[in-house]
Formats: C-alpha cells, sequence, structure tokens
C-alpha cells in the first residue's frame, strides 16, 4: 500500500487525469506481480499449516494462482479515473476527488495482491477431497458484514459461495476439515455469531439490527483505519469560498465551454441547466455551483428519464 502510495504521488496529475493515470497504471501492473506470487506462495503454506495443525492425513496439492495483467490494468484504470470523476459529481473539489481517487487505488491494488493467497486456499480446498469448506477469518476491526460472515463459522464451501472481499479488507479464507462447522471458530468468531443472534432475534430485519449492535458494541472506528490513514495522509480541506465577481466569472466560462460543446444554457442565479437535443432525445442537465465554485450536477435527464450514475460516468 505505501508503494502504491508513493507511486500515485508521484506519478498523478490533476490536469492530465487520463495520462497519469495510463502511467500508474503500467507501473502497478509491474509492482503488484511480485506481491501477488507471494501472496499465493504465503496461500499454500497457510493452507499446510491449517491442515497439519487439524492433523489431516495424506497430501494435497496445492493450487496456485496465474497472474492476470489485464484484469490488473482495468481495475486500475477504472478506479484511479472513475472514482474520481464520481466524486467530483458528487460535489468533492478537484484536490478533495484526487485524494479519494488515491484511497480507492491504495485499496484496490491490496485487494489484488491479497485475492492470490486467498484464491490459492479456496482452490486447493476444492481439491482436497478431507476438506469440508473453508470460513472466513477476520482482521481486528473487520466492516460489519465481514463479521456477519464470518459468525457463521465453516459453512461456505464450492458448490455454496465464492470468497468475496472489498478494498483494505483483512479477512481469509481458512480451510475447514471438521463436520463442526464451529469447530475451528476463534473467540471473535464465536463473539460475532453470539451478538447477531442476539441482535436478530424477534427482527424482520437480521442484518440491520445486527449491523447496529455490532457499530455501537464493537467498532471501534469508521472510515479507513489508522495503518491506511497514516499512508494516504489527511484528505483536503474545503476549497475556500470565492468572492462574487470571482463566482459570476467563474459560471460565465463555464457557460462559454458549455455552449462551445453544443448546449444551450440558460442561468438562474447559481442554478445552470443545460439542454441539447440527442439521437437518443433531449437532454436536459441541471447544476448547482458552490460557494467555492464548484459545479454539481443536481438533475440529469435523457428524454425525460432520469440518467444513471454509470450513464454519468461514461460521459
Amino acid at each position: 500500500m505505501r508503494d502504491m502510495a508513493q507511486l500515485w504521488r508521484a506519478n498523478f496529475d490533476l490536469s492530465d487525469v487520463r495520462g497519469s493515470s495510463a502511467l500508474i497504471t503500467a507501473q502497478a501492473v509491474e509492482r503488484i506481480e511480485p506481491v501477488f506470487r507471494q501472496s499465493s506462495a504465503n496461500g499454500a503454506a497457510y493452507y499446510q499449516r491449517v491442515r497439519d495443525v487439524a492433523q489431516v492425513p495424506g497430501a494435497v496439492a496445492i493450487a496456485p494462482v496465474t497472474y492476470q495483467p489485464a484484469q490488473v490494468t482495468n481495475a486500475i484504470t477504472y478506479t484511479s479515473r472513475v472514482s474520481l470523476l464520481r466524486a467530483i459529481t458528487a460535489g468533492k473539489s478537484p484536490e478533495q476527488a484526487a485524494h479519494t481517487a488515491l484511497i480507492r487505488t491504495v485499496g484496490t491494488a491490496a485487494r489484488l495482491a491479497s485475492e492470490a493467497g486467498r484464491e490459492t486456499v479456496t482452490r486447493t480446498m476444492r481439491e482436497d477431497s478431507r476438506a469440508r469448506g473453508w470460513q472466513r477469518v477476520t482482521g481486528g476491526e473487520p466492516c460489519y458484514f465481514c463479521a456477519m460472515l464470518s459468525g457463521r463459522g465453516g459453512v461456505y464451501s464450492a458448490d455454496s459461495v465464492d470468497f468475496e472481499a472489498h478494498d483494505f479488507c483483512q479477512c481469509e479464507a481458512e480451510p475447514v476439515f471438521s463436520s463442526d462447522r464451529r469447530d475451528q471458530m476463534d473467540e471473535q468468531a464465536i463473539r460475532f455469531k453470539e451478538l447477531y443472534d442476539e441482535a436478530a432475534r424477534g427482527t424482520d430485519d437480521p442484518l440491520l439490527a445486527f449491523r447496529r449492535a455490532y457499530e455501537s458494541r464493537v467498532a471501534t472506528s469508521t472510515g479507513p483505519s489508522r495503518t491506511v490513514r497514516s499512508i494516504v495522509g489527511r484528505p483536503p480541506g474545503p476549497p475556500p469560498a470565492l468572492s462574487e465577481a470571482a463566482l459570476a466569472a467563474r459560471i460565465e466560462s463555464h457557460v462559454a465551454w458549455a455552449q462551445s460543446q453544443g448546449w444551450n444554457v440558460t442561468v438562474e442565479g447559481r442554478r445552470v441547466v443545460r439542454v441539447m437535443d440527442t439521437p437518443a432525445g433531449p437532454r436536459q442537465l441541471v447544476e448547482r455551483v458552490s460557494d467555492s465554485g464548484q459545479f454539481q450536477v443536481q438533475e440529469n435527464l435523457l428524454d425525460g428519464k432520469a440518467v444513471t450514475r454509470a450513464a454519468q460516468l461514461r460521459g
């Protein structure tokens, strides 16, 4: 994660998001590969160690995973660019959006590397006739959803579900060799199960009830962990408010740009309405200008229907 953060800071340029994203992606593909291979080797050693502790007789063929550069390229390209655009669409300043993209890119890179070890474990489990399945083992401060999954014990198998992990997830898949799903559960997983059983009893939404109970009694922090914050640094503060004259100039410049793209523009104070005829029907975009001069989309319609967030990001 530190390596990816340094790579980002050395290459990211807000004035050339596309170009700097391509540069970061190309270097990330090279840097993630050795960590990916080490993660797979760690998963193989971990699987064999759990098997030895469980005193399972016989040998098992470890099933390593293959590095997929194209998959890494797609993931890092998408994260480094789209997360920035999404943050700007949500009203963040370019500097704040860039910090969000940094966090997402670091998290995605860490997940891609760690997936090698996780997949090595689950692939080997599928080929091991002695294995009954796998269980989720969490880190010290898992999110409520991972905690809930961990509390189920060793109920997962090749036929039920694949192992899923989010960015910055510290969970691992551990092979289970006992028919008792609680036999290999650690104290933390048992505590999660007991809390879920208590919170879910008599409720119509067990997961929501567990989340509320978990976040009020167990979770010690929200947002990025202390380790992640130390790596990515503090987010930029809000941009300063502009004077009325500067805001007027900012709106005038934005209107000129929109008109050059073929929009018919109407300005109502800090509200900018853009209209354009397209092959798919009339397009209307309503924006609100913040005190700092950022344009936030409030309404995006195409032929009278709301344009989805995914379509907005595609342009």
